[in-house]
């Protein structure tokens, strides 16, 4: 089974994952982002998920915060002797 993330309709807060399959149909959110049609009951979230596929460009992101971030504290370091960071 697939489910595809489906942002909150029941808190503005939560991301949530619906199921989907060929012919499942789409439906707009408020943001203009396709996401299944389904009743609330159908919603699940991450931590019931077995596995999640998270595409190259997230990935990379959180790799070049995370070097930038060792970056900046490295040299916070060098320059102050204290890690602020």
């Amino acid at each position: 089974m697939c489910y595809l993330p489906v942002l909150s309709r029941v808190r503005g807060d939560a991301l949530w994952f619906a199921p989907a399959a060929p012919g499942t149909v789409l439906v707009a959110n408020h943001f203009g982002i396709l996401e299944p049609a389904v009743g609330r009951r159908d919603l699940v979230r991450a931590q019931k998920l077995d596995l999640i596929l998270l595409p190259l460009v997230v990935i990379g992101l959180v790799w070049a915060l995370d070097f930038t971030t060792a970056r900046l504290r490295s040299c916070a370091i060098a320059n102050t002797g204290e890690n602020h960071i």
